[in-house]
């Protein structure tokens, strides 16, 4: 497993940032947190609504658009209230009931006091005149506690008593009147347990705000009676009483991110460095609460004490074994989905890799695929919406929806941030655990096209070709494996099973065939394959083979042997092939057939053979594009300063980037496989030049130095020929080579 996590970190190291000099995107500790309980896309409209259930029980019939406009619009005088175009049914309604009519206006007329004394540049004080008419509207309410609308009198009576700071007369309400409504009830308790609060009372203050889920003031309170006032601590007294899934699960994911983030987020990634009594305090409270708390908690708490089981350090089987005795009918539909995930990951690691696994692992991928890409649709929609285009299928200014949409899905996708919940877990436990059990069983095939498939999960095919998809996992593992186990890869998808049916909808390698065609043909030029390497790229189209860097260097140019940096004329293509790679596997293959023509005369067959060695020396370096998807960051190119940090490069591309995903790199030098191999095969290439024209008769030779720049060798093996005697009659300082 080791090995596998530091081939795929030095991967990381070398990829996509390389061909864009200055984009160096950062890897915070946010990214990729697992701990997921609170559901980001239910709307936190319940208070709201509940108010309207309750206005629609004294107004029967009226719609919720209409209550909204009579009870949260501004405004109390008749005039205000004539001006909200209520229905005529809503009209008549308050027409034929003065009793109503005039609690709303009361209501709204304390709503309106209350807020302005809410202003931030309010001073209040004793005798303030602004506080007379809330004390006229206290007195006015308390009045009518006996009516047909008694509860709601004491609300509103409670609220303005609550900002003339008359705290007493809040309890004596609370202590006199009879409640006929609970939730009335609850809602005036809001304003005695400030009353509790602030003449001491905290002990009924707390039990208060343990039923009304009011974090801030629990804490206050908490604060108060010298407890623990922590957000795990707050989780676990709120979880005392019925209704308050939502505050503690807020609180439960807070606490845990802390955790998640408890090391340098400069430093190194959350995992390293996390404070284990903190865990063992999350482990301790979620047993306790699950145990000895509410019933409908416990799979929050259930759900909580698994997940400390898989921070460091991890216990795989003690956080499957919690997550295995949850019952699933008690928990929230998210939060089964979250358990669901999160089992996933560990059952991932705890079963064998057997002949069953890859059939279970796709059932579970397949299903996370799908939540996945139901959340990038939303995504895709609200981006479209946002942009003001008609709908991602059909929308008229696709340059404007491809930039909005590069700066998110893909950028994320490209540098393995975290964008999609469901994906990111995917992703993790496919690089940190199911690869490296594949490879542990020799099954590389099934690694690569796992990883191509975390790579382009959730992304559609036009998508796929939008992204510059070569900076991942998937291309930088298949650079290392070479061009046969990226084929098989590709061929062993014929196959009707479970497996090939989940990388097939959701890999790349079948949705853009001409993307994995060409890292194939890449790689067999890499392998100096270059008969394959044609054959390969007359199945990539030339719109998407044109699509390369560096096209303009001439990799057959003789200076870039000792100067990769040259800028001379020869060094330049003329003229562009549509698919410059196929062109330069063409050519070489022409050159190795005129190399072993012995019906070829000698010279012949000797300047092939100098084109064919420069044609493999360059396509390693500087016309890297032939061979590899990306360049900054190798060790062996003549221009590397040494002794420089990483980042401070002296080739072409600034290499200015570095993640180290989930595990550190011990040894990255030892799996820089696939660049060690290019680093022997230029300088292989290099000797065969010389070789080559060791062939040549010395003015042949000599001519080809020149190009090379081998001064010194013309001077002191090719003296008398007509290039050294251009040299010396162009060069006043030809005594001191």
């Amino acid at each position: 497993m080791s090995k596998y996590r530091n081939i795929i970190t030095a991967a990381f190291m070398l990829i996509a940032h390389a061909v864009s000099a200055c984009w160096y995107p950062t890897f915070e500790p946010q990214y990729y947190l697992t701990y997921n309980i609170i559901d980001n896309d239910a709307k936190n409209s319940q208070s709201e609504t509940d108010m309207i259930r309750i206005w629609q029980m004294l107004l029967p019939g009226v719609s919720r658009e209409e209550i909204k406009k009579l009870i949260y619009s501004d405004g109390y005088t008749v005039k205000d209230l004539q001006t909200l175009n209520l229905t005529t049914q809503l009209k008549t309604t308050l027409g034929n009931n003065k009793e109503l009519y005039d609690y709303i206006v009361l209501m709204r007329e304390t709503e309106t006091e209350c807020a302005r004394t809410a202003n931030p540049w309010y001073f209040y004080y004793d005798d303030d005149p602004k506080l007379q008419r809330l004390d006229s509207l206290a007195i006015k309410a308390k009045s009518r506690l006996s009516g047909k609308y008694g509860d709601r009198y004491a609300i509103q009576a409670a609220r303005a008593l609550r900002v003339l700071k008359k705290y007493p007369e809040i309890i004596t309400i609370a202590e006199t009147h009879q409640f006929k409504d609970s939730q009335l009830k609850s809602i005036f308790d809001q304003s005695l347990a400030s009353a509790y609060y602030y003449t001491g009372a905290y002990e009924q203050a707390l039990e208060i705000y343990q039923n009304s889920g009011d974090e801030t003031s629990l804490r206050w309170t908490l604060e108060k009676l010298g407890m623990d006032t922590n957000n795990l601590a707050l989780a676990r007294q709120l979880s005392l009483a019925p209704g308050n899934d939502s505050a503690i699960m807020r609180l439960l994911q807070a606490h845990i991110r802390q955790m998640e983030l408890a090391s340098d987020k400069d430093e190194s990634w959350y995992w390293n460095g996390l404070s284990l009594p903190e865990i063992g305090e999350v482990i301790s409270v979620a047993k306790d609460a699950a145990e000895k708390g509410l019933e409908c908690y416990k799979p929050i708490w259930q759900y909580t004490e698994g997940f400390a089981y898989l921070i460091s350090p991890v216990d795989y089987e003690k956080a499957d074994s919690v997550f295995s005795k949850i019952n699933l009918n008690a928990a929230s539909p998210h939060l089964k989905e979250q358990i669901r995930t999160l089992r996933f990951i560990t059952q991932s690691y705890l079963r064998e890799y057997d002949d069953t696994y890859k059939n279970w692992f796709a059932g579970e991928a397949d299903w996370l695929c799908k939540k996945g890409t139901e959340i990038i649709d939303r995504k895709r929609i609200e981006r479209a919406e946002k942009v003001g285009l008609l709908g991602y299928d059909t929308y008229s200014h696709p340059e404007e929806w491809h930039t909005n949409f590069c700066e998110n899905v893909i950028f994320f996708r490209n540098t393995h941030q975290s964008y999609c919940y469901p994906l990111d877990m995917l992703h993790r436990a496919a690089d940190c655990i199911v690869v490296p059990k594949m490879l542990a069983a020799n099954d590389t095939i099934s690694a690569l096209q796992l990883l191509d498939l975390v790579d382009h999960a959730g992304l559609s095919a036009e998508e796929i070709i939008m992204a510059d998809s070569h900076g991942c996992a998937s291309i930088c593992f298949a650079m290392e494996c070479g061009a046969d186990v990226a084929t098989t890869a590709k061929t062993t998808l014929n196959a009707n099973n479970s497996w090939s049916s989940l990388i097939k909808r959701n890999s790349s390698i079948t949705r853009h065939s001409d993307r994995w065609n060409d890292l194939i043909g890449t790689l067999l030029i890499a392998e100096t394959r270059y008969v394959e390497a044609a054959e390969t790229f007359e199945t990539v189209s030339d719109q998407y083979g044109s699509n390369i860097y560096d096209t303009g260097k001439n990799p057959f140019a003789l200076q870039f042997i000792s100067d990769p940096l040259c800028r001379y004329g020869e060094t330049k293509m003329q003229s562009l092939s549509p698919n410059h790679k196929k062109w330069f596997a063409q050519r070489m293959t022409q050159l190795k057939q005129t190399m072993d023509n012995a019906n070829k005369p000698r010279k012949v067959r000797t300047m092939a053979g100098i084109d064919y060695y420069t044609g493999i020396a360059n396509s390693v370096y500087p016309c890297w594009s032939l061979t590899r998807y990306g360049e900054g960051s190798s060790p062996f190119f003549p221009y590397q300063i040494p002794n420089q940090p990483i980042g401070k490069r002296a080739t072409e591309i600034i290499h200015d980037y570095m993640c180290e995903e989930y595990f550190p790199v011990d040894q990255p030098s030892k799996f820089n496989r696939s660049y060690q191999r290019l680093k022997i095969l230029r300088q292989e290439s290099i000797k065969n030049i010389k070789e080559q024209i060791a062939l040549l008769d010395d003015n042949e030779a000599a001519e080809i130095l020149m190009k090379i720049g081998q001064y010194l060798t013309i001077k002191h093996h090719y003296a008398d020929t007509d290039i050294a005697n251009q040299l010396k009659s162009s060069c006043d300082r030809w005594s001191d080579w």
